[in-house]
């Protein structure tokens, strides 16, 4: 569960290319593209953000990590929680390998449902 975590934390920060990265891409460069001082307003905003949340969340990762807790003894969880947290985490990792042909798709999609 930690690594699904920590998969998940590096997402959010925007690490490329996880799927937060290409998210906030796409994301910015639309904003940016059209020039508004509102959205380039936004995209500081944004960005801000993300760098000021690359210390909370290392903070996480640093306690699970690196730091030494205290014994409680073996925790149990349940084996639907460990699927649920790997079959979230596998589309993050697969988009590192095939993030174009998955935004393809989704491209197509949208067209096909938006017309």
């Amino acid at each position: 569960l930690a690594f699904c975590l920590a998969v998940a934390l590096f997402s959010l920060i925007g690490v490329p290319p996880m799927a937060g990265f290409l998210g906030k891409w796409f994301l910015f460069a639309a904003a940016v593209r059209t020039l508004d001082p509102w959205c380039v307003a936004a995209v500081v905003a944004g960005l801000l953000n993300s760098v000021l949340s690359v210390y909370y969340y290392f903070r996480i990762m640093k306690a699970m990590y690196l730091e030494k807790g205290e014994e409680v003894g073996p925790i149990r969880t349940h084996s639907t929680l460990n699927w649920v947290a790997t079959a979230m985490t596998l589309p993050v990792l697969l988009i590192i390998f095939d993030g174009g042909s998955l935004y393809d798709w989704t491209g197509r999609l949208s067209q096909m449902l938006l017309g």
